[in-house]
């Protein structure tokens, strides 16, 4: 460990404060010493070891000098005690990455390798310096693994290949900064174009298509490679099918092809065939090139890249013969490699043809695990699992589309065969949807490049968004709103689906797990500061994503919390926020959640202090830019830098917050009557900021709220004694909450 390290733990000790006086002394006078730039490690290990009431950096700093033997012998007893106790205390930086390490190696006493995981996944959460740590590590060892159910580094890369480990070690992790620190770590260490390949393959490519696409470019000035080429080729494309919104390219595609073609790349020549068979040309075209492949392989080809390219040629002469019928000749492809969803599924239907049961159940359930849709379908069918058929018609399946029509149908459901109608309509005739949303009107322009359409559809640009959660199609109608996020919109769909539009070029990503949660769960509020954005989704968890220090981390929020000792009991208070949360608002800094039972869990920018949590009576909260307010015998406000400091709004148990979306302050309704609470520079005031011509501004006029999505957008909606409904919005000009008909809105 070098002496620049040791320096920087100690800076950060003496900005740690909040210790006993005696303590003080003793990092006054270590601070002195390295001042002097004295290098007595002795004296500074004396220091350290009299302090008595540990910072999170004082414990990991000890925890380090008796791990590398400063100013005398090392007790390794004590290191993972220490770093453990630093992570508790807090530790932003080095602790937890530190414990990472120790568990994995297992060389001391009371590590844990089955901790090395939980510890990254902890490390990584806390900013880029982990980060790099990390890749450095993963150059280092080639059986790093990011979390126990991922392959292993030895099934991704061989140890001579060492910048394909950190490329495997980024792609096959959660973590914030891993894709942008990989292609950084390659772009360092020479011509490894198999690395911007892998790299595509397992982070970029679902994701960030756009830097996938440059990363193989750059590789291609270094070395001219088949294998490059043609993934470029399935790029432009097959990229329509992932979920992002770039558009095909089947001419740069094919020129792609053609250049891997002539380096006896396989893949390409099947996929060249492929394109061929899609632009509808005629079978003696391209089926003869599939079956050579087959039969006789290609001259110059490497071995896998080969069976990857059999493997494709022979389920897709299954599917073609198929199609026209001809299940014999079907039959007899599938039988060439039987382990292949398209062959298992060949199979079921012949076993299906000839009534031999046990055959049929067996064929189908291995094809729809080896993730054939069409079986996965049937399957569900077979076993009535109406929520499997309703997930797959959410994801676009076409079958699974018509059985929800019917049922609609069925239940003269109105709204819902009007929805599933128009899903079936744009899956089944895309590029006429894609005509119908560049042609719609649009409602609002949110962005640039980012417009909500009259058809209920978004339309945004190609190449600076990246979409997460559904296919780009699914954009083009049946949206019901989209609201803004730190640096993206989230967006909600009328069959339930959540996603999310992200700017590439900052951390705005989602996760995997997020996104799947999102699109499953879809999501009813939203809180957004600067830097980070929650969102509580339908079934009462919270996601969080953004910068980790300013509360894009939820398990973050929870470090240094003084009841909890131990990451497995960090990572329980975490999946306390996966459940029943029913509000969730924020400050400009801050976030808060409330949960079903009266729990409040507060968190955000880390400088003014670590998570707080406590039991309220309040049974709604929202927040205003220096504020929260919650809602329960009366309305009680306070600030969340200073929670000691609140005002009382009101006294009557029935009064209600009225949340306005954009507005520096909230409305409050009791007995009908409305008062507002507007902030100026974090100063309050009650008023009646109303103008007089106002026509819902009457005393007992009101009687209710409401929030709902209205022209793509959240709206505030009030409801008057006459059942009409007013918008009401804030006039930034004036400082005026202003109202208006619904319809003018």
């Amino acid at each position: 460990m070098s002496l620049s390290r040791v320096c920087l733990l100690v800076v950060m000790l003496l900005a740690s404060g909040s210790v006993l006086a005696t303590d003080a002394d003793y990092i006054e006078e270590i601070g002195q010493l390295f001042a002097q730039g004295s290098n007595d490690q002795a004296r500074i290990r004396t220091l350290l070891e009299r302090i008595e009431n540990h910072t999170a950096s004082s414990a990991a700093t000890l925890a380090l000098y008796h791990q590398k033997s400063f100013g005398g012998a090392g007790d390794m007893s004590q290191v993972i005690p220490l770093y453990a106790q630093s992570v508790a205390l807090g530790s932003r930086t080095t602790a937890a990455l530190e414990l990472a390490f120790l568990h994995r190696e297992g060389e001391l006493q009371g590590s844990d390798p089955s901790q090395f995981a939980n510890y990254l996944f902890l490390s990584a959460q806390l900013g880029h310096t982990s980060a790099q740590r990390l890749a450095a590590y993963a150059l280092a060892k080639t059986d790093f693994v990011a979390h126990d159910d991922e392959p292993s580094i030895e099934q991704l890369a061989t140890p001579r290949k060492m910048p394909s480990t950190a490329v495997s070690a980024y792609g096959l992790s959660d973590f914030p900064y891993s894709p942008r620190m990989a292609v950084y770590l390659l772009s360092t260490q020479g011509d490894h174009q198999k690395d911007y390949l892998a790299l595509c393959e397992q982070a970029y490519f679902p994701h960030l298509p756009d830097q996938c696409e440059r990363g193989l470019r750059t590789s291609l000035v270094r070395v001219k490679d088949g294998e490059v080429y043609n993934r470029l080729g399935e790029y432009y494309a097959s990229v329509a099918r992932q979920a992002t919104s770039v558009s095909p390219d089947m001419r740069q595609a094919e020129q792609f092809y053609q250049q891997a073609v002539r380096r006896s790349n396989p893949v390409a020549v099947v996929n060249l065939a492929l394109v061929a068979a899609d632009a509808g040309k005629p079978p003696e075209e391209w089926v003869p090139t599939l079956q050579k492949v087959i039969d006789e392989g290609v001259a110059g080809s490497d071995e896998q890249p080969l069976v990857t390219a059999r493997q494709r040629a022979i389920e897709a002469l299954i599917r073609f013969y198929r199609q026209h019928d001809n299940n014999s000749i079907a039959h007899y492809y599938a039988g060439l490699d039987p382990t292949l969803p398209e062959s298992l599924y060949q199979l079921y239907l012949v076993a299906d043809e000839e009534w031999r049961t046990y055959e049929m159940n067996q064929y189908l359930a291995q094809s729809a695990a080896a993730g054939h849709e069409e079986a996965i379908y049937r399957d569900a069918e077979n076993r009535r699992d109406d929520k499997l058929i309703a997930t797959l018609a959410v994801n676009g399946y076409a079958p699974a589309i018509k059985s929800r029509l019917e049922s609609a149908k069925w239940q003269s459901n109105s709204a819902s065969v009007e929805v599933w109608q128009t899903d079936l309509s744009c899956v089944e005739d895309k590029l006429r949807c894609m005509t119908n949303a560049s042609e719609a009107d649009t409602v609002n322009t949110m962005a640039s490049n980012v417009a909500y359409l009259a058809n209920a559809g978004l339309r945004f640009s190609d190449r600076r968004w990246v979409l997460q959660g559904i296919q780009h199609w699914q954009t083009l109608v049946n949206v019901e709103g989209v609201i803004a996020t730190h640096c993206g919109y989230l967006g909600l769909r009328a069959t339930g689906q959540g996603f999310a539009l992200s700017e590439s070029d900052k951390a705005c990503l989602l996760d995997k797990e997020q996104v799947k949660r999102l699109s499953q769960h879809g999501f009813n509020q939203v809180a957004a500061i600067d830097d980070a954005t929650i969102a509580l989704l339908n079934n009462g968890q919270v996601i969080a994503w953004g910068d980790p220090f300013r509360g894009g981390s939820l398990l973050e929020s929870l470090i240094g919390y003084p009841s909890y000792a131990s990451l497995s009991e960090y990572r329980r208070k975490h999946d306390e926020l996966q459940q029943d949360v029913i509000e969730i608002a924020n400050t400009h800094d801050h976030f808060v959640a409330l949960k079903d039972d009266g729990t409040l869990w507060q968190w955000g920018l880390m400088q003014f202090g670590i998570s707080q949590r406590w039991v309220s009576s309040y049974r709604n909260v929202v927040g205003t830019p220096f504020w929260f307010c919650g809602e329960g015998d009366g309305i009680t406000c306070w600030q969340p830098r200073h929670r000691d400091n609140t005002i009382t709004l009101s006294t009557d148990p029935n009064a209600r917050l009225v949340p306005v979306l954009g507005a520096p302050g909230v409305l409050l309704l009791s007995n009908g009557e409305l008062v507002a609470w507007i902030e100026a520079r974090g100063q309050r005031s009650i008023q009646h900021p109303f103008e007089r011509q106002d026509t819902v501004y009457n005393q007992r006029q009101v009687t209710d709220f409401e929030t709902i999505w209205h022209k793509g957008m959240k709206k505030t909606v009030l409801v008057v004694n006459n059942g009409a409904r007013v918008w009401v919005w804030f006039d930034e000009e004036t400082r005026q909450f202003r109202f208006s008909a619904l319809d003018d809105a």
